[in-house]
């Protein structure tokens, strides 16, 4: 009696287990598009929501490093897949109905976790749950958080422009937020918005640390660092910027603020490079050594 290639286990990358888990997925996404809707609008409008427009491709890149630890992985059904679309559900319907947005939109991500969840089954999920994780990334953080985190790393970074500035022989004065430079007055939550650094470099520090096949600890430091990154990387980015606001004025200021924003994204990567590479130079146990390494790992 033959069995179906569905039903028994197979691979989680064989051709129909990727249809469906496609299929399944899509459909998600359509039954919760409300709230997909709403979360693609606050990224697309406000900055301070850039990283779920990172999201996404962070999700890709983690599948990609870890297609080797779950290529083999036989995918079975499994009841949590149905059980998290319920739940979604439910989560995202109470939250449309009483105005509370983050319930609205995790309900949504639930649901697509589920549809996944229900083809590629238990053993598949969970070696992929830096993916899951990732996923997260996706819900925009609300306002009052982001206040909370906001304020003290922009005066951080309001503090470290100004050193920086004066190191390097330029006049500026500082008060709380402003920065003056050339009697031109730049504030710090205009010139280099502090929160879209803060959860970009969050999720940035986050695949890169997962992506990689480093040892846990390690992993842990550099998610922890992720708000120092931030407040580094808004500071080369708040210098050049004051200058440029200084000297050549308010459409060249908005032009060089705008193109440096997604650029510190691409120097906060290397950052971390170089700190992996500074670490094993000075033979620090970074990486895990490749015999040492479990079929969990990336690579």
């Amino acid at each position: 009696m033959a069995v179906n290639s569905m039903d028994a286990q197979s691979p989680a990358w064989s051709p129909q287990r990727v249809w469906a888990t496609l299929l399944l997925a899509l459909g998600a996404v359509v039954a919760t598009s409300w709230a997909w809707r709403d979360i693609a609008h606050i990224a697309r409008v406000d900055e301070e929501s850039s990283q779920v427009l990172l999201a996404l491709p962070v999700c890709l890149w983690l599948i990609w490093s870890y297609r080797k630890a779950i290529r083999g992985v036989p995918a079975e059904a499994s009841f949590m897949g149905p059980v998290l679309i319920g739940l979604g559900w439910g989560l995202s319907w109470y939250g449309y109905n009483h105005g509370a947005q983050s319930p609205w939109h995790l309900g949504a991500v639930m649901v697509l976790v589920g549809a996944v969840w229900s083809v590629l089954g238990d053993r598949v999920m969970l070696r992929a749950w830096p993916v899951l994780v990732a996923l997260l990334f996706l819900i925009p953080v609300p306002g009052r958080v982001r206040l909370e985190i906001a304020v003290p790393l922009q005066e951080l970074t309001a503090r470290g422009a100004e050193v920086v500035l004066v190191m390097f022989g330029m006049s500026v004065e500082r008060t709380g937020m402003l920065l003056v430079y050339n009697d031109k007055p730049v504030r710090i939550d205009e010139a280099c918005n502090g929160m879209r650094m803060v959860f970009a470099l969050l999720l940035v520090c986050y695949g890169y640390a997962m992506a990689n096949p480093l040892n846990p600890y390690m992993r842990v430091i550099i998610i922890l660092l992720s708000p120092l990154f931030a407040v580094l990387c808004n500071i080369i980015r708040v210098v050049p910027t004051t200058i440029v606001y200084g000297k050549y004025g308010d459409a060249a200021g908005d032009t060089f603020h705008d193109i440096s924003g997604w650029a510190m994204i691409g120097i906060a990567f290397f950052l971390l490079m170089g700190l992996v590479r500074l670490l094993e130079w000075a033979e620090v146990p970074v990486v895990v050594p490749e015999h040492q390494r479990t079929v969990a790992y990336p690579g």
